[in-house]
Order: C-alpha cells, then sequence, then structure tokens
C-alpha cells in the first residue's frame, strides 16, 4: 500500500511524461505480482464502487481528529478534496503496516461493502491508525470509488512495454484480443474474482494465462465443479487455445470429451501409464471402459 501510495502521488505531482513512465517502470520492477495487477487495473481506469458512505467517514473523521464538525467542513472548505481533508485531520498513526495493494484491497476493502456501520467505522479507524497521511488519501479514495490519476492507459501500457521489453503496441493487441475472445473480462471488470461464478472463473484464468502468450498451457481438472453448459464453453475454449498453436497439457478425468478434441492421449492407473497413443486410438480402444468402470486393465474374469 505505501508503495503504491508513493506512486500515486508521483504521479499526481508530475507533469512529465518521461517522468511518469519511469515511476510506473520502477514501481511494476518492485512490486508483488498481485499489487502490480491490482495497480494495472486502477490506473487503467479501473473504479472501485464506494463502500462505505462520505457521511460515515465524515463522522469517524470528526470523533477520531477530536474537532466539532463545522471545523471539519471549513477545513474541507479550505483543502477541496473529501478524501485529503480526512488525511489532514487525523492524528499521527499508532503503527505502519507493510501490506500490500492485493491484501489492502482483497481482504480489506471489498470486505467492507455489505458490514453493518459500527463494523465499518471500527475497521476503517484500525486501517487509519497503519497508514501516514499519504496512504489515509489513497485509501480514502479507493474507500469512496472517487481513485482518479493523471496517467491514460496508454502510458499504463507502455511503462510495461519498456519494463518488460514487449512492444506496447502487441501489450494492447493482447489485451484487446482477450477482451474479444472472453467479453466476461470487459463486462465484469469492476468486480471481485470471488463473486463470479465457476465458470466465469474459469475463463478469467484462461485469459489471464493467454495475456502471457505462453507456448504450453497446463490445466489440471478444468472441467471441475462446472454446470453442463460451462463445460462446453470451456472444452470449446482449450480447442480454441490450441488452435492458435498453443500445445496444452490436459490432465482431465472427462476423458471422452478430452480425448475428443486431443491430439495424444495417455490413459494412467495408479500412476502408471496404461494406454496411450492417438486421442482416437485411445477413446477407441475396448480396455479404457475398465478403466473408468472400476475394472483393470488385463483383469482376468472372476478375479
Amino acid at each position: 500500500m505505501k508503495r503504491f501510495a508513493r506512486l500515486f502521488a508521483e504521479l499526481d505531482q508530475s507533469t512529465s511524461t518521461l517522468a511518469k513512465v519511469d515511476a510506473l517502470k520502477r514501481y511494476f520492477a518492485e512490486a508483488a505480482p498481485g499489487d502490480a495487477a491490482w495497480a494495472v487495473y486502477f490506473l487503467a481506469g479501473g473504479k472501485p464502487r464506494q463502500v462505505v458512505p462520505n457521511n460515515l467517514l465524515w463522522a469517524l473523521a470528526c470523533q477520531r481528529a477530536g474537532i466539532d464538525d463545522w471545523l471539519f467542513d471549513a477545513c474541507y472548505q479550505a483543502v477541496g478534496d473529501f478524501a485529503e481533508t480526512v488525511a489532514h485531520v487525523l492524528p499521527p498513526p499508532a503503527q505502519e503496516s507493510d501490506l500490500g495493494l492485493a491484501v489492502w484491497v482483497e481482504e480489506r476493502l471489498l470486505a467492507l461493502r455489505g458490514l453493518a456501520p459500527e463494523e465499518q467505522a471500527a475497521r476503517v479507524a484500525a486501517y487509519w491508525d497503519e497508514l501516514d497521511s499519504a496512504g489515509r488519501f489513497l485509501l480514502n479514495k479507493l474507500i469512496g470509488g472517487g481513485f482518479r490519476v493523471g496517467v491514460s492507459k496508454l502510458l499504463v501500457q507502455r511503462a510495461l512495454a519498456e519494463g518488460s521489453g514487449v512492444d506496447a503496441k502487441l501489450i494492447a493487441q493482447r489485451m484487446n484480443a482477450i477482451r474479444e475472445m472472453f467479453p466476461i473480462v470487459a463486462e465484469r471488470a469492476k468486480d471481485k474474482a470471488g463473486s463470479l461464478s465457476g465458470g466465469q472463473q474459469r475463463l478469467v484464468e484462461f485469459a489471464r494465462c493467454l495475456m502471457l502468450e505462453p507456448e504450453l498451457v497446463v490445466l489440471d481438472e478444468p472441467s471441475m465443479g462446472l454446470d453442463p453448459k460451462t463445460l462446453k464453453a470451456m472444452f470449446a475454449t482449450i480447442k480454441m487455445m490450441n488452435s492458435m498453436g498453443r500445445t496444452v497439457l490436459l490432465v482431465e478425468q472427462n476423458a471422452r470429451q478430452a480425448l475428443k478434441m486431443s491430439h495424444f492421449g495417455v490413459v494412467l492407473e495408479n500412476g502408471q501409464v496404461r494406454l496411450s497413443g492417438t486421442g482416437a486410438e485411445v477413446l477407441n480402444n475396448p480396455e479404457i471402459g475398465a478403466l473408468y468402470l472400476g475394472g483393470a486393465i488385463g483383469a482376468k474374469p472372476g478375479l
């Protein structure tokens, strides 16, 4: 959180494009993957919904600062920004937190939604007590749904490109292609992944994987827990991955469907390779029924 707060301040205070790109590159080079992912979301225009009403934050700030409502209002009129006003009037923090942006968003910020006002107030007060003024300002912006920053998507893509060595146009192309391939990514971009259905989460996982342009995709039981309609879409997506030139290593108990779409198949029994060949050869092998009907290959009748 501290690192992202510093980045936010740098971007907000600078008018130089080069300085902003350098600040972004430093952040992405140092940040943990989860923190960087949330940073890209916010910097590229993602806007979290308000999770705590401003009137609750106003009253809580007055209480924590030990000031009357009229004095806070006077400060607000002078400063001109609610989140910044709150950050300035609060007393110094009692402790410091080194938690990353991902933890703050996923385990703290989003968890505030739907709580009783008393619980929201208690948690926000505790969070304020872990952050300095810059961190509080950023947190207030995120809580209130008013996060804005003076960078464009193109600038974020440029920083990612220069930092990773990948052409900026290619990154933009990948992002657009993923949105077209997986409309759910664009449709539910502002929602927490945990609020999606199992099938939707699976598609988001695929989208995240394909952004890296991997040559090999390893999938372990991707059909687990999916309803029939989503199952069909999931297998169609796997087939599409392969048609795009990617090798797919699929571990799957839905043997019939998996073998139908496989170039090569292997059947394991108790960790041992019992059948192998083209997908059609394995699928049509009379012994495969024994494996999936409780028998064992080569077992004699009555044994």
